[in-house]
């Protein structure tokens, strides 16, 4: 039985968490404190950064070369009037079979120039943060989930708003905002026979995986556990959480 990431069994007891011991913030890797902001500033701010780097976040993967955008409908009358909804298919190589991202975008119909917009990946498919029928149902692999209207891992007409509770988009638009989300299975499936689908074709070779501290997830969930308690432990985070996309103008 194949399992993904949302499986895994997470430990809510403390007393079940092993011994460790959290790297002091304010003293450098040769053992010296930082004595001014300064120091901070300069030389262990950066540190810092290096240690969520490689054992939390990962790095931001670089733009892609031929990243393509392409509008596939637009609505100016989306939500009883009060919306104009987008969606955008984000096409990361020049190739005809792409790896992509389903960008949802809605803006306010009253807005008379840019506005702020809220953006997030949501878990299910974009159809499910808002029962709006124009929503293109996603195609991508989907965990199961029934109750939502997720059946053999694909996403079904029953599917849609089941998650809108999290996104309030009629009253994001009210105050003159926009929300743009993606479903995160576009970037990287969380299945270990499908992750190679995805985003991930786009690392050009593993000695540039190495050089920026990725490491194929499949490959990465034993080392996670091992080393979830050492500071010093390289775990290398997942790449396809953290893409650099630029969405067209909006």
């Amino acid at each position: 039985m194949e399992t993904s990431a949302q499986d895994i069994a997470i430990n809510q007891d403390e007393s079940k968490v092993p011994a460790y011991t959290l790297p002091d913030p304010l003293k450098g890797a040769d053992g010296n404190r930082v004595a001014s902001s300064q120091q901070w500033l300069h030389h262990q701010r950066a540190a810092m950064l290096k240690l969520f780097a490689v054992n939390v976040y990962g790095r931001m993967p670089r733009k892609p070369a031929n990243m393509r955008f392409k509008i596939t409908s637009v609505d100016s009358f989306a939500l009883g009037g009060s919306a104009i909804r987008k969606q955008v298919t984000i096409l990361f190589t020049s190739a005809a079979s792409a790896p992509s991202m389903d960008l949802l975008i809605y803006l306010p119909k009253s807005a008379k120039g840019p506005v702020p917009v809220f953006m997030g990946l949501n878990f299910y498919g974009n159809q499910t943060i808002h029962a709006d029928n124009g929503i293109r149902l996603s195609t991508q692999w989907v965990m199961n989930d029934e109750p939502k209207g997720l059946v053999n891992n694909r996403a079904t007409e029953a599917s849609r708003g089941k998650d809108a509770g999290k996104w309030a988009v009629e009253e994001v638009i009210k105050r003159g905002y926009g929300l743009a989300t993606a479903y995160y299975g576009d970037l990287e499936p969380d299945h270990r026979r499908r992750v190679q689908e995805r985003v991930l074709r786009l690392d050009v070779s593993r000695r540039w995986c190495r050089r920026h501290q990725y490491q194929r997830p499949d490959r990465m969930r034993h080392r996670r556990a091992a080393n979830l308690h050492d500071p010093d432990a390289g775990v290398p985070a997942h790449p396809g959480r953290h893409a650099a996309l630029s969405p067209p103008d909006v």
